[in-house]
């Protein structure tokens, strides 16, 4: 699947880029640079994957569901004006109610 894609996309980049790596930067700083890169991918790793050992594919999967009901939870609300009309009240000074949509759900507040 995409892993595999994945695995000899970056294979073909290593083996393309590591004769030039070599010649401009040594044999120590090629490897510091892929270990550097390896070091930032262990870090993603453990941040941005959640631990599954112990769980069922039921409760992983509903771990993933919950987490993107959150993210669709946390989007801050939009406004939509009327255009220069809400400027120049604005500028006068004088509050004009504002519909707010969240969601699909809108409202007018005042």
């Amino acid at each position: 699947g995409i892993v595999v894609v994945a695995f000899w996309a970056l294979a073909f980049c290593t083996g393309a880029t590591f004769e030039t790596l070599f010649n401009t930067l040594s044999i120590a700083g090629t490897f510091l640079l892929f270990g550097g890169f390896t070091f930032l991918v262990l870090l993603f790793t453990i941040v941005s994957v959640p631990e599954t050992s112990g769980k069922s594919l039921e409760q992983i999967a509903a771990g993933f569901h919950k987490s993107r009901q959150d993210k669709k939870r946390a989007a801050p609300p939009t406004r939509q004006t009327g255009g220069n009309e809400c400027s120049a009240v604005a500028a006068a000074g004088v509050a004009e109610p504002t519909r707010v949509v969240q969601r699909g759900v809108s409202a007018e507040v005042r």
